[in-house]
């Protein structure tokens, strides 16, 4: 009966394992793997060095910015954006999800965030991500 237990147990810990293995596996559908914060300076300072390596280094992959906030803006049908400004001429604009935008609104310019999301692109002054949203603070 011990022996029964016993395998049922291991058998039960090796599903579980395997789970977790599988879920942070990324998958061929596109599934994003989970890069280290990065200073939202630093970050844009790669797409001026080199926006073609800093798009391939980033692309399908989530981002965590952090930075101070800018300013926040709703644009189209109250869609609301982060702007994290980098300097009086380059920004990182973050496109949040509607459902976001009470939150937003009631942020304070220099308040300091972390936000994940994926590169849409990278313009002359800008870099803009999409899909964002708040990381809790740890």
């Amino acid at each position: 009966m011990t022996t029964v237990r016993a395998q049922l147990a291991l058998a039960g810990t090796t599903l579980l394992l395997l789970a977790f293995l599988l879920v942070g596996l990324p998958t061929h559908s596109g599934a994003a793997e989970l890069e280290g914060v990065v200073a939202t300076a630093a970050f844009f300072k790669e797409f001026q060095d080199d926006a073609k390596v800093a798009t391939e280094k980033y692309k399908g992959k989530r981002l965590v910015l952090q930075g101070e906030v800018g300013r926040v803006k709703m644009i189209f049908d109250n869609e609301p954006e982060l702007i994290f400004d980098i300097n009086p001429m380059h920004t990182i604009v973050c496109f949040f999800p509607h459902r976001a935008a009470k939150e937003l609104r009631d942020l304070q310019p220099g308040t300091t965030v972390l936000v994940s999301g994926f590169l849409l692109r990278a313009e002359t002054n800008s870099v803009i991500l999409t899909r964002c949203q708040f990381v809790p603070a740890q």
